[in-house]
């Protein structure tokens, strides 16, 4: 069992899914469960295309080498748990591209197979607010796959600015929306997000868009979660994943999701904050997250919103990202949903009036 820190997690038993134990559903089941989607790692197996090398012949692109003839890479972007992010230049089409490639020391099966799915949720996706995937393949021994890169910053970035960010009650709500619509996409198209949360959320010209699929999954009746397996980000978790028994993925989980990061926008910290990941969890669990009202008064009509969409019972919560959407703009009294300009980003001195 590893756990890292309250911002994220994975939590693994010795039960392991069929994809951890490298068959794909047709094998462990004689065919494919009921519902199947078909597309996900633990129905296919990982194709020529996504099948990394033994570790010690994988490399990491560097500055000035083209990935599949057709992305330049320019300069490194970041790194995280499974892959590192580069920014590249198309020579084929024009304009710029976010590179991610598998991190060359991972050794686990499972990682390369998570990685390919990414690709694979991804490719079925087709949203303005939802992060755009240019290819995928293997280079030089590691996976990668090509996204459109998205200027501008993250969600986290201004949450954490040192003066404070305190956008208005409009932005706030035409920020959720945007958010709440890429969301209702992604499970449209038979898909759980899984990991959203601010860091994953990208904030571009006139853009709000959903990013890093790491952690998808799909939405279907024959697809269970496996027993003890918790994955994720235990500050966003909602409380039927945070528990680790095996369940059909609910687009309940993603609601959860976007009402804390709704929480965050508006108090400045989400509703369970921690000192470890475990400490989270439990809090996850078992506590009642602590009504707006108690932070801002002014707030006390947002009470009802966020104790129905943070609930411990998935069919408590709305059951669209845009159901939960209207609510907030309904109590904030902003009229408009969309129209509002996303493009300024950049700190402002307006806090929430009292409404």
């Amino acid at each position: 069992m590893t756990a890292q820190d309250p911002h994220q997690v994975t939590l693994e038993t010795a039960e392991l899914s069929p994809a951890a134990r490298g068959l794909s559903c047709a094998e462990e089941c004689g065919n494919r469960p009921r519902g199947c989607p078909g597309w996900c790692m633990r129905a296919a197996p990982l194709g020529a295309n996504e099948s990394p090398a033994p570790q010690g012949n994988r490399f990491l692109p560097i500055v000035g080498e083209r990935v599949a003839r057709r992305w330049r890479v320019r300069a490194q972007l970041g790194s995280g748990a499974m892959g590192v992010v580069f920014l590249a230049d198309d020579v084929v089409k024009g304009g710029t591209a976010a590179v991610k490639v598998l991190r060359p020391d991972l050794t686990e099966q499972e990682a390369a197979q998570s990685f390919a799915h990414e690709g694979r949720a991804l490719a079925r996706v087709r949203h303005a607010g939802v992060i755009r995937l240019l290819g995928r393949g293997v280079h030089r021994g590691s996976p990668f796959v090509v996204m459109e890169h998205v200027p501008g910053t993250t969600l986290a970035t201004l949450l954490r600015t040192p003066s404070g960010w305190s956008p208005s009650p409009a932005r706030i709500v035409a920020l959720v929306d945007a958010l709440a619509r890429a969301i209702d996409a992604t499970h449209a198209a038979g898909i759980l997000h899984g990991d959203i949360k601010p860091s994953n959320i990208l904030l571009g010209p006139g853009r709000v868009v959903l990013g890093d699929f790491g952690l998808a999954r799909p939405l279907g009746p024959g697809c269970l979660t496996a027993p003890g397996e918790v994955r994720g980000t235990p500050l966003y978790l909602a409380p039927e994943i945070a528990s680790g028994i095996s369940m059909t993925p609910s687009r309940a989980s993603d609601i959860y999701a976007l009402a804390t990061v709704t929480y965050e926008l508006l108090l400045g910290t989400a509703p369970f904050p921690g000192d470890s990941a475990h400490s989270v969890l439990a809090r996850q669990l078992h506590d009642v997250p602590p009504p707006p009202s108690l932070v801002r008064p002014h707030l006390g009509r947002l009470d009802k919103v966020f104790a129905g969409a943070l609930s411990k019972r998935r069919h408590e919560r709305p059951t669209t990202g845009q159901a939960f959407a209207r609510s907030i703009a309904r109590e904030l009294g902003v009229a408009e949903l969309a129209g509002a300009d996303l493009s300024r980003t950049r700190q402002h001195p307006r806090t929430l009036e009292r409404r």
